[in-house]
């Protein structure tokens, strides 16, 4: 079974994405004053483009890795997460959306390695059951409070820019996780042997 702390910067993206939906949505209306339509519209055209993204960035992480994607996205969560806030407490139409796509740059980052970096965690044996159990809980105990500890962490500090720091924290946790993280781009899964043309091209002996 895969350390625990190797887990961790696959469970940044939940954050991340949940809070690029349903929280922002709250946060606009309850903290910068956005109107409830407004709200619920800003969220599509940036969900939209960066699902366009993800097959490039995966494609990119082929090439280089998957710890850079992840390192990359670790590094973009701490530089913008403030600077998005600042700019979405603007309140304007552009100032919103603007602000909405600076936060889905890091989260495309997250999710574009996350769906092949987590089953490479597992061992054949146990990867569905493990990786289903262990993702679901992640997400519900980090991506689905979200919200609720955004909000909570508002009202506790009085603190608009509470849900940035929130993400930077899960980011800085994510970042000590990847040293000990192995990269597993080109390698065969934990407890499988590799595909090849011919057993001799095989490294793992017949």
């Amino acid at each position: 079974m895969p350390e625990p702390v190797t887990y961790v910067p696959t469970q940044v993206s939940p954050i991340t994405c949940h809070l690029c939906a349903d929280p922002t949505q709250t946060y606009l209306e309850e903290e910068v004053g956005v109107g409830n339509l407004m709200a619920a519209l800003a969220t599509v055209p940036v969900l939209i483009v960066l699902s366009f993204a993800l097959p490039f960035l995966g494609r990119l992480s082929d090439r280089i890795g998957r710890k850079p994607i992840y390192w990359i996205a670790v590094v973009l969560t701490l530089i913008t997460m403030v600077p998005a806030f600042a700019v979405m407490r603007i309140g304007t139409e552009a100032a919103v959306l603007g602000a909405l796509f600076i936060v889905a740059v890091p989260t495309s980052f997250y999710l574009a390695v996350s769906a092949s970096a987590l089953p490479a965690l597992f061992p054949t044996a146990t990867r569905f059951g493990a990786m289903g159990i262990a993702f679901n809980l992640a997400v519900s105990l980090f991506g689905g409070t979200t919200p609720l500890i955004c909000q909570w962490l508002i009202q506790l500090t009085g603190n608009p820019y509470m849900p940035a720091f929130y993400i930077m924290f899960f980011a800085v946790i994510a970042g000590i996780a990847l040293v000990p993280m192995k990269e597993t781009a080109g390698q065969p899964l934990m407890g499988s042997a590799p595909v090849v043309e011919a057993p001799e091209d095989s490294p793992i002996p017949a």
